[in-house]
């Protein structure tokens, strides 16, 4: 056999398609920390009235760490979690922030 010998099994063989094993178990890992720390931020701000005009900071203050230390696509996906929670979970904020701005 010579030294240059590739096994055409390599050249050609199944892949492993990308997002799975451990980066994928990471990259979930690392959105599911910043979503649960905005359920408990939603949650917080639901149940404790004087919460919820810093809400949106404390939302805002979750995502950006997120951002910097796992990555943008997972500061995407808690962004989006937090702006449904905001929505659904937390109506108040959702129907304060356009009477305190103006609208």
């Amino acid at each position: 056999m010579s030294l240059s010998y590739t096994p055409i099994g390599s050249v050609f063989g199944a892949r492993r398609s990308r997002g799975t094993g451990l980066r994928g178990l990471l990259f979930v890992l690392e959105c599911a920390l910043g979503v649960l720390a905005v359920v408990l931020v939603s949650a917080l701000a639901h149940w404790a009235g004087w919460l919820l005009p810093v809400a949106l900071l404390l939302y805002l203050l979750i995502v950006v760490p997120t951002a910097l230390l796992y990555g943008f696509w997972q500061a995407v996906i808690v962004s989006f979690v937090a702006a449904t929670l905001v929505v659904l979970f937390v109506p108040e904020v959702a129907l304060w922030l356009p009477r305190r701005l103006g609208y």
